[in-house]
């Protein structure tokens, strides 16, 4: 996997990209057919580029500023190249993606929600980044956010849809149908998992409400929570101090560590392992 903007640049200068696999060289090569001499990152018909941001020291990202990204060739810079000119164009479709302000419905496509951003559906939608005070009321139809940000919320996930990161006070209020996310950070906040939602790692004093309908959590580290395990819910591991309040109706811990807690356990409620220091 490659990062976010993965672009070809042609001999000619044009330059060819896809919203559905904007961090995957390969895919691009194959989707187009194009051919040319083996070589890591570019021969005599096209090179591999990447235009990414650069992240500042204090976390505050600023996309909307062509100076906060650079062009990478990873390697040997054909010829041909013109960096001036790629820039201008890899800076285009960047441009294209900033979402302000309100909008009803973005729709196939990739997008970086600024954050004035207002949107109240998302469908089959790659979501690049979520900064500051940005909102989606639906995130539907196998959508994916990648980055959230700042005092970004999201206030249900449906579909198959799914989040790779939150971080910095993120928000998210349910999720639902089958729906995923891989890293929860900073004091983020899940309100409500529902049917067979998924997260993988919960981190740093992060919460979720209540699991619901075979939710499952892999891992909580970090001194993070969870306030109420219903419905066959599950949690893979719990770590480092983190804490469970009520545990009802068939909920389950596989393995429990370090200082983890349970506060009120009912019914039919199930600890596999306990590894905690007796």
């Amino acid at each position: 996997m490659c990062n976010f903007l993965s672009a070809i640049v042609l001999k000619n200068l044009d330059v060819i990209w896809d919203y559905k696999c904007p961090d995957n060289h390969e895919q691009l090569i194959k989707k187009y057919n194009l051919k040319g001499s083996k070589s890591n990152c570019f021969n005599e018909a096209f090179c591999k580029v990447e235009f990414s941001m650069i992240s500042p020291q204090n976390n505050d990202l600023k996309p909307n500023d062509i100076g906060n990204w650079r062009v990478n060739l990873g390697g040997d810079v054909p010829d041909w190249f013109d960096k001036e000119i790629i820039t201008n164009k890899l800076w285009a479709i960047i441009s294209n993606m900033f979402v302000q302000g309100e909008k009803e419905l973005l729709e196939k496509g990739c997008f970086i929600l600024l954050d004035t951003a207002l949107v109240e559906e998302v469908r089959s939608c790659r979501i690049q980044y979520m900064l500051g005070k940005s909102v989606i009321k639906n995130l539907r139809e196998n959508s994916t956010v990648e980055n959230m940000r700042n005092l970004s919320f999201i206030k249900t996930i449906w579909d198959n849809s799914s989040i790779s990161s939150m971080e910095g006070n993120s928000m998210v209020g349910n999720m639902r149908d089958y729906s995923k996310i891989k890293n929860i950070r900073n004091y983020s906040i899940i309100n409500s998992l529902y049917k067979y939602t998924t997260i993988e790692n919960l981190y740093e004093n992060s919460t979720v409400g209540n699991m619901y309908e075979y939710s499952l959590i892999k891992n909580i580290w970090n001194n993070s929570k969870v306030f109420t395990m219903l419905d066959n819910s599950v949690i893979h591991h719990l770590w480092d101090n983190s804490e469970i309040k009520n545990m009802e109706d068939n909920s389950m811990i596989v393995n429990m560590h370090n200082n983890s807690k349970i506060y009120n356990m009912r019914k039919d409620f199930k600890v596999k392992n306990d590894y905690r220091p007796k």
